[in-house]
């Protein structure tokens, strides 16, 4: 089976390669630009399509449309990863066209009979249960190599939310609103990846950048009130770093 996965998030990408490829069933590429997605797909030729759901430039329900327009990729199944997994959003987007939807953190370790069963390969199904019970038992779900470069990651993300930070503190209001969507486009990006690798408390500082930035957007809030969660959350990646 070859699978293509599409995700703005390199360490989701390079987590999802890893489990996909390791099962010993499939032959996997990623794509981090949604805009690149269809070219990359028509290159490829995938038998399935794993793509996020919320990227920058094309969200997922753009790219599908733009997938499912194309005559040699129009029958090609896709499945929607998100990290709001709300039975109306799941229901929205098997109506646009997904197969399925799978929610974010994913287990590296299920994934691929997860996928497979969706695909309806029974046999195949049974035979990676089988495998990834060896997987357990032999090796970490996560290689270190993509560990570790997560805690680089990790260091990086301190840095430029720390900068985005005293931007913020130091700019004209008119400045607060793009300030605020890089800061939670961070956010989000960094969520995923360290949901998956072990690193909830992250995850949940990440989702509480990303709630208070959408309050701030479409309400009346102090656009300063992302202050306090940003700051959490930098103090939290640079402990972790």
């Amino acid at each position: 089976m070859r699978i293509l996965v599409i995700d703005d998030d390199p360490d989701v990408c390079a987590i999802a390669e890893f489990a996909l490829a390791n099962d010993g069933h499939a032959v996997v590429a990623s794509c981090t630009s949604s805009s690149r997605a269809l070219e990359q797909a028509m290159r490829f030729e995938p038998d399935l399509i794993l793509l996020d759901v919320m990227m920058p430039v094309q969200d997922g329900p753009a790219t599908l449309a733009q997938l499912k327009a194309h005559p040699s990729l129009a029958h090609v199944p896709v499945v929607f990863l998100t990290a709001v997994a709300l039975r109306a959003e799941i229901d929205d987007l098997k109506r646009l066209g997904a197969l399925a939807v799978i929610a974010k953190p994913f287990d590296p370790l299920t994934l691929p009979h997860e996928l497979r069963a969706l695909c309806g390969a029974p046999a195949a199904i049974a035979a990676a249960r089988r495998h990834d019970v060896a997987l357990r038992s032999e090796t970490d779900a996560v290689p270190e190599s993509l560990r570790r470069a997560f805690r680089e990651r990790i260091s990086e993300e301190a840095a430029q939310l720390a900068a985005l930070t005293e931007r913020l503190a130091d700019s004209a209001q008119a400045e607060y609103p793009a300030l605020i969507a890089q800061a939670a486009a961070r956010a989000h990006k960094l969520r995923g990846a360290s949901a998956i690798l072990g690193a909830p408390e992250i995850a949940s500082a990440c989702a509480h950048v990303e709630r208070i930035a959408g309050e701030v957007a479409s309400t009346a809030r102090d656009q300063r009130a992302i202050m306090e969660p940003l700051r959490a959350l930098i103090a939290m990646l640079q402990f972790r770093s």
